[in-house]
């Protein structure tokens, strides 16, 4: 099952085509962001201090306190794992008034991956990911995207096909930005494979 998951976002297009099948989730002032392109969540959460009108909303809704331990949207990502979702979309999360919710937003992509799922964080003109151990296909699209894979840990070994700048198995530091500012090739699919460490992978358009 996947799950969508409407955060705060400021988009001009929503940047995921709903599915029928889709379980959609609206953290707090997600709501908001879901109510502007016409999608009807499944189950609305959070304490509602961001959008006090999401206490109005009239179907399932799960409200939390304002004081926890998790986020709102850390608590819609283990809300969407127990009712078995095995992919989680997470819609907006980036930017805004609380830079400190976007970092938040990335480490519960390394939530997701360690439960057994995938997921990414998407808007309408970034898309980000989590990896390791594995490899990232990035589909073929008609205008070059910039990409960068940043290491979690200490160093990661990572190797790129496809994109402008091709590697095999090189080291990446956290502290040596010199694997940013990639970019895709016009009409040419592209992979990200990590060996070792942990990364997230920047899609910018």
């Amino acid at each position: 099952m996947r799950a969508v998951i409407f955060v705060w976002a400021e988009l001009a297009a929503l940047p995921v085509e709903i599915k029928k099948d889709d379980f959609i989730i609206c953290a707090d002032v997600g709501l908001k962001t879901a109510e502007r392109f016409g999608v009807r969540p499944s189950v609305v959460i959070g304490d509602f201090d961001s959008y006090p009108n999401g206490r109005l909303y009239n179907g399932e809704k799960v409200v939390l306190p304002v004081e926890k331990d998790d986020t709102d949207t850390h608590y819609a990502v283990r809300y969407a794992l127990d009712r078995g979702a095995d992919e989680i979309v997470i819609v907006g999360g980036i930017g805004g008034a609380r830079e400190d919710h976007t970092f938040a937003n990335i480490a519960t992509l390394r939530y997701i991956y360690s439960s057994g799922a995938k997921g990414y964080i998407i808007t309408d003109r970034a898309r980000i990911d989590y990896l390791e151990n594995g490899t990232l296909t990035l589909p073929a699209e008609e205008k070059s995207v910039n990409v960068t894979v940043f290491p979690l840990t200490e160093t990661a070994l990572v190797t790129e096909r496809g994109l402008k700048y091709s590697v095999e198995k090189t080291e990446f530091f956290a502290d040596v930005p010199l694997w940013a500012s990639n970019s895709t090739l016009p009409d040419t699919e592209a992979t990200i494979t990590v060996h070792a460490g942990k990364v997230v992978i920047f899609r910018i358009k």
